[in-house]
């Protein structure tokens, strides 16, 4: 698998949402997984729930230290920014997750 489609659309969320809206985003994927982990059946919630926390915590860290563009940024500058945040979450939700 190349990318995995929630990844893709945490980072874009928390590329183009202001930072005041970020603790409700984590709150609404939590909500979201706890559903989702109980329709399939899992016991413990523990593992299903820090495989999430970790990685959106690690893609927000990441957006925070690198900085996101300014308002009308021309695509040009914009596009490495992002590209450079999503291939060091990636990387760093890798090494921890496997860890």
């Amino acid at each position: 698998m190349l990318w995995y489609l929630p990844a893709g659309l945490r980072l874009g969320t928390l590329w183009l949402l202001p930072r005041r809206l970020w603790p409700a985003m984590a709150v609404i994927e939590m909500t979201a997984l706890i559903l989702l982990g109980r329709t399939l059946g899992y016991q413990s919630l523990t593992g299903w729930l820090l495989g999430a926390i970790i990685p959106w915590c690690i893609y927000a860290v990441v957006l925070r230290a690198i900085g996101r563009h300014g308002r009308g940024t021309p695509a040009y500058r914009a596009l490495p920014r992002l590209l450079t945040v999503g291939f060091m979450a990636a990387v760093l939700n890798s090494l921890l997750l496997t860890a």
